[in-house]
């Protein structure tokens, strides 16, 4: 199974409250920021575009407690934002299965934000179809919905 980590070393992102507070050009700035550390971190000579929905997980490391914010302030969308057209479509429904996890950690030798990319889909072993064992525990073409063991 393919993942994706990308590191944005030395990446300190704002509160999501404040960034909801910015209007027009500086909440654009900070938006094409974001999107530039995550284009920094990946290679465009390897690079490639995942084929199947993906789950997106943000981890963002902080050098200090005074600088942490709550896993639920970090503005996730922003850095999702610069994947598109590099390892995902887009990020809607059709390419993007999960994107609800973020978390705060600290880490005062190597504050960072690493972003997580794996499929959400895998191959139905009944009949040869996309699956979504790792979510929802279905697959979408087998009439026995509901019948495959999560464990495969």
């Amino acid at each position: 199974m393919r993942r994706v980590i990308l590191i944005l070393e030395g990446e300190k992102p704002m509160s999501a409250n404040k960034v909801y507070r910015l209007f027009g050009i500086k909440r654009n700035e900070e938006a094409q920021r974001c999107k530039q550390a995550v284009r920094a971190a990946i290679d465009p000579n390897t690079v490639e575009m995942f084929t199947v929905p993906v789950n997106i997980v943000l981890r963002t490391y902080f050098a200090t407690r005074k600088l942490m914010l709550d896993s639920c302030n970090i503005p996730k969308k922003l850095y999702i934002d610069g994947l598109i057209g590099w390892l995902i479509k887009d990020d809607d429904y059709r390419y993007v299965a999960f994107s609800g996890a973020t978390r705060a950690f600290l880490d005062p030798d190597n504050p960072r934000v690493e972003i997580a990319i794996t499929p959400a889909c895998d191959v139905c072993p009944e009949c040869g179809g996309e699956t979504e064992i790792k979510l929802l525990n279905v697959c979408r073409d087998c009439p026995d919905i509901g019948a495959i063991d999560a464990s495969v």
